[in-house]
């Protein structure tokens, strides 16, 4: 009797899946010439595992803006300045991609320190390379270094994206920072303070002709 069911084929193709595990990637969405929203959002991410790889997304120019949330493959939009544009620019993409954060926000209640983090943050790697190289290592190698500037250096913002720099307002992200610091302190870790530039900075037009 034949059978009722065709057979499968013994030449089946297969397929296979590869999975690569990273931190969430959030976009930070500012305004033009809104620079307290920058720094807050530079400082944001110090704090965060995988951080250096969050952009800062100008919203005012939608072509470019577009192009960064595609190629930085953002999973996140946060809002950092206020302003319709800013808020109008993250809803346009909720429907796909939508936030995973309880309430849209960074931070969530939480007893008896008030609150925690959302997003899985530096005190992790920090605690491990602690776990790893410097405890109960009596002869540890030069441990991290942090670097501080004067608030007034005119490349004060470039230091601030190229050493980084805890907050100073966001309460959890401040805590986040102190115990990072203090892991750190245990690890060899010193501060070194950057010379205040004596440079003036002044602009200047140049023909291209």
């Amino acid at each position: 009797m034949a059978d009722q069911y065709p057979r499968a084929k013994a030449d089946m193709n297969t397929l296979s899946v590869r999975l690569r595990y990273r931190p969430l990637r959030l976009g930070w969405c500012v305004l033009k010439g809104d620079m307290e929203s920058f720094r807050r959002s530079v400082r944001l991410s110090f704090t965060m595992w995988g951080g250096r790889y969050n952009p800062i997304i100008v919203v005012d120019d939608r072509e470019i803006a577009e192009a960064l949330v595609k190629l930085f493959r953002v999973d996140v939009l946060v809002q950092v300045s206020q302003g319709s544009a800013v808020g109008d620019f993250v809803q346009a993409h909720n429907y796909y991609l939508p936030s995973p954060m309880i309430g849209g926000g960074l931070f969530m209640p939480a007893m008896p320190s008030g609150k925690v983090p959302l997003i899985v943050d530096i005190r992790h790697p920090v605690i491990r390379l602690h776990e790893q190289f410097f405890r109960n290592n009596p002869t540890p190698e030069s441990g991290l270094d942090l670097y501080e500037w004067e608030v007034d250096d005119p490349l004060a913002d470039v230091f601030l994206c190229s050493y980084g720099e805890f907050p100073s307002t966001d309460a959890v992200a401040v805590a986040i920072g102190r115990s990072s610091k203090q892991v750190c302190s245990a690890s060899g870790t010193s501060s070194k303070t950057v010379p205040k530039c004596r440079c003036r900075m002044q602009s200047e037009t140049r023909s291209l002709a």
